[in-house]
This record gives C-alpha cells, structure tokens and sequence, in this order.
C-alpha cells in the first residue's frame, strides 16, 4: 500500500490548540496581575500640587495668551462670509 499523508491528523490539530489556548491563558494572566497591581487613584489625589500652586499657573498661562494678541493675528473674513449665507 502507497499511502501518502498531507495536512495534520485530528490529534495533532487539537494539540495545538490546547497548546496556543494555555499558552493565551498564561499570557491573560500576566496582563491581568500587571494591570491590577497598579496603585489605583483618583482625580483628588493623583498629584500633590496644591490647588494654589495651579491657580497661579493658569492666571500665567492666561496671562501669557492675553498678551500674546491671537485675535490681530487671525484673518476670519472668509468665516464670516461663509456664516452669512
């Protein structure tokens, strides 16, 4: 008898799906402890610059685009125009 195979036999098939399942399942894991084991926090708590300190940087950041004169810079013309129709 001349019996040529091709392809994989059933076994095979399922080994290597149980091999590629254990293996997703290891790799979940892992993603799954390193994920969860981050300290959880919110947004009160996230940092420790005090309310004051980021008071004063928006008035500078303010303060900064104020000075800075965007609205001479811009050409809305073409804008207003297309708003009129």
């Amino acid at each position: 008898m001349n019996n040529k195979q091709s392809g994989f036999a059933a076994i095979e098939a399922l080994v290597i799906v149980l091999v590629v399942g254990v293996l997703a399942f290891a790799g979940w894991k892992v993603y799954d402890s390193r994920n969860n084991s981050a300290p959880a926090t919110t947004a009160s708590n996230s940092d420790s610059t005090p309310a004051v300190q980021k008071a004063d940087d928006l008035d500078a950041a303010n303060d900064y685009l104020n000075d800075q004169d965007i609205d001479s810079k811009l050409d809305t013309s073409e804008i207003d125009a297309a708003l009129s129709e």
